[in-house]
């Protein structure tokens, strides 16, 4: 059976070679909750070449991730992380290293994406990336409803970690969202896509294009672009 080793990765990836090409980019990737944004960045990531991608979760697929989430109901009861990496592994030909556990300030590097449910969490998170040489980028990714939020922090910039910080709220303060309107698929598809942009702009062109905000209304259509 053909595998990565077969064929050469100016073929696999020659039909993005003029926008972006892996191999001038070797960065790890740390994708903490694999759910409903994180499992689709980690397909998106690796289809698009990257292969140093580390994927943390403690949770296991439920019957209702399944309309929302990378997963099918074949997954139903194993843990996220083995079931997320087998699906990657197989469609982009990597190997992606798995941690079955809940984060807890265990050392993170080079881009850091949060795919997490409570504030708390991307709080501490956020405090454990700032001013880190070894994090390059921190992303954060929020959906209500149908609207996208997507904030980007440079670890090593002071207007960036202010900015940022004035987004952290508790969990009690969070807008009730209705169980409802929690996943839809064409928005966890746009959240990968748009964070994936940004990582690769980040890579290939520097600090000076990363947006500070991204947000976007999935019912009208409409993006705000905060530059």
């Amino acid at each position: 059976m053909a595998d990565r080793s077969t064929y050469r990765a100016s073929d696999i990836y020659s039909r993005q070679a003029d926008i972006f090409v892996p191999a001038n980019h070797q960065i790890e990737v740390h994708i903490v909750g694999v759910g409903a944004t994180g499992s689709f960045d980690a397909m998106c990531l690796a289809k698009l070449g990257f292969d140093k991608m580390t994927i943390y979760d403690h949770d296991t697929v439920e019957v209702k991730n399944q309309a929302g989430q990378i997963y099918g109901l074949a997954d139903h009861d194993r843990l996220k992380v083995d079931a997320c990496a087998e699906i990657v592994e197989r469609v982009a030909d990597i190997e992606i290293r798995k941690i079955p556990e809940r984060w807890e300030a265990q050392p993170l590097r080079g881009i850091v994406i949060m795919g997490l449910d409570s504030m708390e969490g991307r709080k501490a998170m956020f405090d454990a990336c700032r001013r880190k040489l070894r994090v390059k980028l921190l992303l954060d990714h929020r959906i209500g409803g149908e609207t996208i939020q997507i904030l980007p922090v440079l670890p090593m910039n002071k207007e960036s970690l202010d900015r940022y910080e004035e987004t952290l709220f508790s969990d009690k303060e969070a807008a009730p969202v209705p169980c409802t309107q929690r996943s839809v698929i064409y928005q966890n598809f746009t959240v990968a896509g748009l964070t994936v942009n940004i990582i690769r702009n980040f890579l290939v062109h520097g600090e000076k294009i990363v947006p500070k905000e991204i947000i976007f209304n999935g019912r009208t259509m409409d993006y705000t672009i905060i530059k």
